[in-house]
């Protein structure tokens, strides 16, 4: 059995928490990224955190369902890690 995906904030990107939303200032990224309502995500970033518990964590937040943010959270990670907000980490 393989070990879930662990994802973790890039030590390199500068960011402010404003209100919901995060704003992330990513390295050889032209422009601010803005997260809305994404806060809470990138503060949970901040120690490696495996994908399903990410997904529960938010969705304790939410009236959506698990597998609701489970579905929207996966893309946003992927394109997250290809601007390289985000990466990989060893369990």
């Amino acid at each position: 059995m393989s070990e879930p995906e662990r994802w973790k904030r890039n030590g390199a990107v500068l960011w402010r928490a404003v209100l919901d939303d995060a704003v992330l200032l990513i390295p050889d990224q032209p422009e601010p990224l803005a997260l809305a309502g994404g806060a809470a995500l990138w503060a949970l970033l901040e120690t490696p955190h495996a994908t399903e518990d990410l997904a529960r964590a938010l969705g304790e937040r939410t009236e959506a369902t698990l597998a609701e943010v489970d579905a929207g959270l996966r893309p946003l990670l992927g394109r997250l890690a290809e601007l390289g907000a985000v990466e990989k980490s060893p369990s």
